[in-house]
């Protein structure tokens, strides 16, 4: 299966063709997390105080915190990486 990303700023694309393995992988890593969501709302309705929220969904800081939207709120990803844009992931032709 091919996919591509399409950077309208610049107007370049990028392709990419998957393997089954690879496909398999990412919908996996879907599934894996519908699974976590899931299981976060069980624990709110089932009255989780909001001050616990971090116990639900805790930081996992990594290089990828940079790309993130909510790193200006949260210490741990800020302390993680440097800010990153958008496109900075996309690849010179």
């Amino acid at each position: 299966m091919a996919v591509e990303l399409h950077h309208l700023p610049s107007g370049q694309v990028l392709a990419w063709s998957h393997s089954d393995e690879s496909l398999a992988r990412h919908l996996g890593r879907a599934e894996d997390i519908a699974a976590e969501c899931a299981q976060a709302d069980e624990q709110l309705r089932r009255g989780l105080p909001a001050p616990r929220y971090d116990e639900v969904f805790p930081p996992r800081p990594s290089p990828s915190c940079g790309w993130c939207d909510y790193r200006r709120s949260c210490a741990e990803g800020s302390a993680a990486a440097v800010t990153r844009r958008p496109w900075d992931g996309l690849a010179a032709p």
